[in-house]
């Protein structure tokens, strides 16, 4: 550990992993993705002094000689841990003498921050979006993000239409099943159905299958694969990341083109919704349904009609003092 800053209240200290339990922010998930990317990162970690203990802690990435800093290192946001009581006078000393360090001692120019969805550890995300504004950081992007809230007491299909439910119910009266798997064959098969429902509507794939198993023996609890079949057919399939212990995240997901017309991702989705019920989620994580903010008004239907709620996620950008006096 090496001590950056240091005042009568509190230490900022780099440390070679932090107090994160964000998956995004896990030190082997860190690692791995460093060793993929030829990226490095640095730990930053605020402690008290009085007792010692580790109250708040967050990451920054880059690559080779790049002034440009940024996190997470590679995913769908960067959580800044920290105690619920943590103020905003301790998050702004975090952040600012973070940016300060990068600055004098690693030549950033600057820093982006794809900070989580509102909804997500709701308390620290908003305290975080507000100081980053304070602080001068600017707001870069607003995509819309989607989740569907787990109620113990509720189900899936309470927050679903008429049509939707009328759906599920027709694919349910053709006997299909869900399964959480593993095998080689089946995650196979599970990427082929997905990236086939990409092509068929112009998407492209952001991860190969090779790399999706080299993460899957790296983080082996990380992320798990499921599917919905009829028989030996695959209807849908998924591949979800466990975020930590409040959250799972649909990274991504498909239907058969075949089968389209019966809607079997919709099904997926009320089996997965059960799946994080049982096991004490408190989320279920559907992602972004908006590219550079501009919003896809069929995903954006599609979510809505499967009962998820809106929040927003905010891309921040810094410039460090040094680079506006260059630019000048």
């Amino acid at each position: 550990m090496n001590k950056i800053y240091q005042d009568e209240n509190y230490s900022l200290l780099l440390t070679d992993s932090g107090m994160n339990r964000c998956l995004f922010n896990q030190p082997d998930f860190i690692n791995f993705q460093n060793q993929v990317f030829k990226s490095r990162t640095l730990v930053f970690t605020l402690y008290k002094r009085d007792n010692n203990q580790p109250i708040a802690c967050l990451d920054f990435s880059h690559k080779g000689e790049n002034t440009h800093w940024y996190t997470p290192v590679i995913g769908a946001f960067s959580h800044l841990e920290a105690v619920k009581s943590l103020s905003f006078i301790e998050m702004e000393l975090l952040i600012t003498q973070a940016a300060h360090y990068l600055a004098a001692q690693e030549h950033m120019e600057t820093l982006s921050w794809r900070i989580p969805p509102l909804y997500f550890n709701s308390e620290i995300t908003h305290k975080l979006y507000n100081t980053l504004f304070r602080l001068g950081w600017k707001q870069n992007a607003c995509e819309l993000n989607f989740h569907i809230p787990l109620c113990p007491a509720g189900s899936f299909r309470e927050g679903l239409g008429k049509t939707k439910r009328n759906e599920l119910n027709r694919l349910a009266r053709t006997e299909t099943s869900f399964n959480i798997t593993s095998t080689p064959q089946d995650i196979a098969a599970i990427y082929q159905v997905i990236s086939e429902n990409h092509q068929a509507r112009g998407y492209p794939m952001t991860m190969s299958l090779t790399a999706l198993l080299e993460l899957k023996n790296a983080l082996p609890e990380a992320l798990f694969f499921a599917n919905l079949v009829r028989g030996e057919t695959l209807l849908a399939g998924a591949i979800v990341l466990r975020l930590d212990r409040s959250s799972l995240y649909i990274f991504n997901w498909g239907e058969s083109p075949a089968f389209r017309q019966e809607s079997p991702i919709t099904q997926l989705c009320e089996h997965l919704y059960q799946h994080a019920a049982d096991h004490n989620y408190r989320y279920l994580d559907i992602g972004i349904s908006t590219e550079n903010s501009v919003p896809n008004q069929g995903l954006v239907n599609f979510k809505i009609n499967i009962g998820c709620e809106i929040s927003h996620k905010f891309v921040m950008t810094y410039q460090s003092n040094s680079s506006q006096n260059h630019e000048c």
